[in-house]
């Protein structure tokens, strides 16, 4: 949503019992990223909550008004956004806010004429509204990103979908070529393998998934083939892409329905399975990226794609699902639409049913914010010393983690932190999650 729109004086979102409470006028021409949220759960919200008094401006004047300290925010939870504030004698300065905390940066020093007033973009106001949708509160402008770590995998021959309808934890019916799943391979035990997407365009199945691993999830699936009359082929020429931003399904001509697919330019596109809010997929010739561009939807890089992703609490294959361990209850796969309970019998689904009807979930994926240096995949949590879960991926102060349930609720209730080597990990229950 480029530039600067007036949203008046003040929006009030309710959810809940919670409310969020904003303020601002209209943004001054010429200086780009003006923004400013008075921002606050539970708790109406003023000038004062975000600013500091005169006294404490003299008194933070000499350190270039607050450097990188951290303010807490007592008894409040602020909305994650970021921004900029203007006050009469004060710097202009970045705000972050996470978890109670405004993170404040120093920039260049910007006068407002003695007026109190807060300035804020439009695209920083939709802040409070993605965040009660459980969409990325960050995410602006609609991007594509062609995943290098994803490889295309084709299905072919009349016996494709009875063959992995035997093998996989979805319905494997449901695939059309205005439909497309999420789905998981499991060991016979019912432990993860492989997470992957299928879609069906050119009378064929076609896989999305990890492409470290795709040889050799092909060489497993050839085990289970027999006298079936399927071809398994991966497609070295085929691209598997991800867009992802504001507007991104509607510029894409996709509906906000999870799955829903149409084809595209030699291939197949389909807003994610499962949820919406991540964006769209599709696996289409390289050469054809072009169509992105004629819909105005420009490049984007990995790390804007990991933010949204982490965000979200979307995990990402292997690096959040250690494999031969990881069971699918606990990494989300009943509310990611990544498993069907009426179909019929497949590998591992003796496990994954007990799980779920008999309550044995434990420990869940979850997203995490991050305060220190970022721990490295592995790195084990605790919570007063005692084993509370595992970071999995992470990057720039936020990540995923198999945390215990037991320890999250004690987290939630104290608003203490969890610790993963010197850093303090918060974790988050995704919009999306049931637990």
């Amino acid at each position: 949503m480029p530039g600067f729109v007036n949203l008046g004086q003040e929006r009030r979102f309710t959810k809940r019992d919670q409310h969020i409470r904003l303020g601002w006028t209209r943004c001054l021409p010429g200086e780009p990223g003006n923004a400013i949220m008075f921002a606050g759960f539970g708790a109406t919200v003023n000038r004062r909550n975000l600013m500091t008094t005169r006294r404490q401006r003299r008194r933070q004047a000499g350190k270039r008004l607050f450097g990188t300290a951290q303010r807490p925010v007592p008894g409040r939870r602020t909305v994650k956004g970021y921004g900029i504030i203007y006050h009469r004698n004060m710097h202009m300065a970045h705000l972050y806010a996470t978890a109670g905390y405004w993170q404040e940066y120093p920039a260049n020093p910007v006068a407002c004429g003695g007026r109190c007033r807060a300035y804020i973009r439009a695209e920083i106001a939709m802040v409070v509204a993605r965040k009660i949708k459980g969409q990325d509160p960050l995410m602006t402008e609609a991007r594509y990103l062609v995943l290098d770590d994803r490889a295309a995998v084709r299905f072919s021959g009349e016996d494709a979908r009875p063959f992995l309808q035997g093998l996989i934890s979805n319905d494997v019916e449901k695939i059309a070529e205005n439909r497309s799943i999420y789905a998981a391979f499991l060991t016979a035990q019912g432990k993860f393998l492989y997470d992957f997407f299928l879609s069906a365009f050119d009378n064929a199945l076609y896989m999305d998934c990890e492409a470290s691993r795709a040889d050799e999830f092909i060489k497993r699936l050839t085990l289970y083939r027999l006298r079936s009359k399927v071809e398994i082929e991966r497609l070295d020429d085929m691209s598997v892409v991800v867009a992802f931003g504001d507007d991104v399904l509607s510029a894409l001509n996709l509906t906000g329905e999870a799955g829903a697919a149409r084809p595209i330019a030699g291939g197949v596109i389909y807003t994610d399975p499962r949820i919406a809010s991540i964006g769209a997929r599709a696996i289409m010739p390289r050469s054809e990226l072009s169509k992105f561009e004629s819909t105005g939807i420009s490049a984007g890089t990995f790390e804007e794609y990991e933010a949204h992703r982490l965000t979200l609490g979307l995990p990402d294959g292997s690096r959040d699902m250690v494999v031969e361990k990881a069971i699918l209850l606990e990494s989300g796969f009943d509310e990611l639409h990544g498993v069907d309970w009426d179909k019929g019998c497949y590998l591992g689904q003796e496990l994954t049913a007990r799980t779920k009807y008999r309550g044995l979930v434990k420990k869940r994926l979850m997203p995490i914010t991050i305060e220190g240096v970022t721990p490295a995949p592995g790195t084990q949590i605790l919570l007063d010393g005692k084993d509370a879960g595992e970071v999995r991926s992470a990057s720039e102060g936020r990540g995923i983690a198999l945390i215990r349930l037991d320890a999250f609720e004690t987290v939630n209730a104290s608003g203490i932190s969890l610790e993963a080597g010197s850093a303090k990990i918060k974790p988050h229950k995704p919009e999306w999650a049931t637990f």
